[in-house]
């Protein structure tokens, strides 16, 4: 009797903020720029997996026991979260598929319905201290964008970013 085998299909891990992995399991994030031009590769049927802040349980002895910050919700604190670039793939929660082939693209160019595949909605900020800021869906991934690359490729330069589209796999 032949033994089984246990065929791991070829992924590439990606890193996500925690907002976007909720926008991810929230079903409302099924797109992402990227200013790395490796992603070009990424083909029609790709897999990817997401890596995302975490740690292993603090309250279970099982190694492969972890918990996610994007979710994390339990009365037994984590002491020190592990950075998503140091997330082993055995402990991703999270597989996506690429829907269509990784293209360039200039990054002011996004459309309103690519922003709300960006998981970017209209958002309208009620505290003083941002002067209630509104947005629609390209403003508020303008903010988005600069959240997280304002010191390398801030949203003002318009800088060439590789699109990946994506749907999750469950």
């Amino acid at each position: 009797m032949k033994s089984q085998q246990i065929i791991l299909e070829k992924a590439t891990g990606i890193l996500f903020s925690g907002p976007m992995v909720k926008a991810i399991l929230e079903g409302r994030k099924s797109m992402t720029r990227r200013l790395n031009k490796q992603w070009l590769k990424v083909k029609a049927g790709d897999r990817l997996w997401v890596r995302e802040t975490w740690q292993h349980h603090p309250a279970r002895e099982d190694f492969r026991a972890v918990v996610y910050r994007a979710t994390h919700i339990s009365a037994v604190p984590v002491k020190k979260w592990r950075p998503s670039i140091f997330m082993p793939r055995w402990a991703a929660r999270i597989y996506l598929e690429a829907t269509a082939d990784a293209r360039l693209e200039k990054l002011q160019e996004i459309s309103v319905e690519d922003a709300i595949k960006e998981g970017c909605e209209y958002w309208n900020c009620g505290h003083p201290d941002c002067g209630g800021k509104h947005y629609g869906p390209r403003g508020s991934f303008r903010e988005l964008w600069d959240s997280l690359n304002s010191k390398k490729a801030p949203w003002k330069d318009n800088p060439v970013v590789v699109v990946l589209a994506f749907r999750r796999k469950i």
